[in-house]
């Protein structure tokens, strides 16, 4: 069992619009990241800054909604915000401007996480810390 969070909040200040609500292929961002992360019995968390409206629709009520605990700390406060709401030992965190998430690669960290408390995805020395399944203990209060 696994929860995954979708970082949402921030100011969207490299697009000047609203990341979730962008379109490609007739759908947002956002529900390309749930359509592709969704799974049964699973839940799914979005993490969005204090005052952000929720961008998604009433018709998915069964995401929840976290809200950082802690205001200009960027991700690391989504992540936490999230980790803090979620039920789960172990969750998936992934940006909500993704939209070309690697299914076989989350799922191989998936399979690499027992006996780890992160999984970081990584290309020589280079580091992607946004699609990354961590364990709740990992993060203290920022």
């Amino acid at each position: 069992m696994m929860s995954s969070i979708i970082l949402a909040g921030g100011r969207s200040s490299r697009l000047a619009q609203d990341k979730c609500s962008v379109m490609l292929a007739g759908e947002t961002l956002l529900q390309r990241i749930i359509n592709c992360i969704n799974q049964p019995d699973e839940e799914i968390i979005l993490a969005l800054i204090q005052g952000q409206a929720n961008p998604l629709p009433s018709s998915q009520s069964e995401v929840k909604i976290a809200i950082d605990q802690y205001t200009g700390k960027g991700p690391l406060a989504g992540i936490y915000s999230g980790l803090r709401l979620s039920k789960d030992s172990h969750s998936l965190v992934v940006a909500c401007d993704m939209p070309f998430l690697n299914i076989s690669l989350l799922q191989y960290m998936i399979r690499l996480a027992p006996g780890f408390d992160i999984v970081i995805p990584r290309m020589g020395e280079l580091l992607e810390p946004l699609h990354q399944r961590m364990k709740e203990r990992v993060l203290q209060s920022p």
